[in-house]
């Protein structure tokens, strides 16, 4: 097990056993990464670190009663997902359980990192591309945004989205099938 494993698991249950200190450590280390997912769902800046803040709140209220996740940054993105999708639908007056493909949009951009290189090597490869990506499922590009950009296993993505394994393999590969058939040739 890697360094940063066993510290996550440390400061995962000095947090469950009262450390504050755990729980600021565990803020710093994922706040930004789940800030950046978070404004992958909504625009509304605001609306994404309320959220964030409270999903901590809810830990720390919530301590004593949680297991310890096999992965904390994919328990956090998870439970994240989870709460922001609640505000939104909520917010746009829909069953607060459950949010439809149709309800809501993923934001899916390409990193300014990216951006710029795709700007050197193809401005015009780049834009069939983002335009390709904007044809996609709410649920595809999501799925493409944590394979690709976030680097996850299709064992993390399939946790993040609540889906099995296989039904993760079947959404990327709908969503490589429809960027090779937009931008004809094998991705």
């Amino acid at each position: 097990m890697s360094n940063h494993y066993n510290a996550e698991t440390a400061d995962w249950l000095s947090f469950q056993q009262g450390d504050k200190r755990a729980l600021s450590a565990c803020y710093n280390t994922y706040a930004d990464y789940l800030y950046n997912y978070g404004c992958k769902f909504t625009a509304d800046t605001t609306l994404v670190e309320d959220t964030i803040q409270d999903l901590f709140l809810k830990l720390w209220k919530n301590r004593e009663n949680l297991g310890q996740p096999a992965s904390v940054k994919n328990y956090l993105l998870k439970s994240l997902r989870g709460l922001l999708i609640r505000k939104i639908t909520t917010a746009q007056r829909h069953a607060p359980d459950e949010l439809e493909e149709s309800n809501y949009s993923f934001m899916l951009e390409l990193s300014p990192e990216h951006i710029r290189m795709a700007n050197e090597q193809a401005a015009q490869r780049s834009l069939q591309l983002k335009s390709a990506l904007e044809n996609l499922t709410p649920r595809q590009k999501e799925a493409v945004f944590l394979r690709f950009y976030e680097d996850m296993s299709y064992e993390d993505i399939s946790e993040i989205l609540s889906i099995t394994i296989k039904a993760t393999y079947k959404i990327m590969a709908r969503a490589l099938d429809a960027l090779h058939e937009q931008l004809g040739q094998p991705l």
